[in-house]
């Protein structure tokens, strides 16, 4: 008999990760709630996920990620994906670099909400530098209360970026 696994209340806080591919992962066929990531140092070797939480089912929420530091070199640094919504995210104070040595395309940040919405979501102050042909900050579908305030997005002078904020989406 198959048991989805359900990740609740979990605090990942003042970890430091050098050099590897990838940084945390979690997955479920469930909904995963109340994830708090705070001081963490990520620094991947490649084009890996700094963080990728993903519900195959039903909704992600409560999730902060605050005062980090997260850097790959390429893809996408912090990746969250619901076939459901996203709800209560909180993205603050980190900074957010997506390289450009392996892949040259990516996110600094990429919320999905597949069938349903992301809502109450707060990607505030964070520094982001996004390496060649990326994206800053995507998310698919937005929904209600999403605010996306006081963020410094920028790229390397001879790099291209495609969009420092893209929302889209439809139901």
């Amino acid at each position: 008999m198959y048991a989805a696994l359900k990740f609740s209340n979990m605090e990942f806080t003042r970890n430091k990760v050098n050099g590897v591919s990838n940084g945390v992962y979690l997955s479920s066929d469930i909904s995963m709630d109340s994830l708090r990531f705070d001081r963490d140092t990520i620094k991947l070797s490649n084009s890996g996920y700094a963080v990728n939480l993903q519900t195959s089912y039903e909704s992600l929420s409560n999730v902060s990620i605050t005062n980090s530091k997260l850097s790959n070199q390429g893809s996408y640094v912090i990746y969250m994906y619901s076939n459901n919504e996203l709800n209560n995210i909180v993205i603050e104070n980190d900074s957010i670099i997506k390289g450009s040595t392996v892949s040259t395309w990516g996110y600094g940040i990429y919320l999905e909400s597949y069938i349903g919405q992301a809502n109450n979501v707060l990607i505030n102050s964070n520094k982001i530098l996004v390496g060649n042909a990326g994206y800053g900050i995507y998310m698919y579908i937005p929904g209600k209360n999403v605010k996306i305030t006081n963020n410094t997005i920028s790229t390397k002078p001879a790099d291209y970026q495609y969009y420092a904020i893209q929302l889209y989406g439809c139901l």
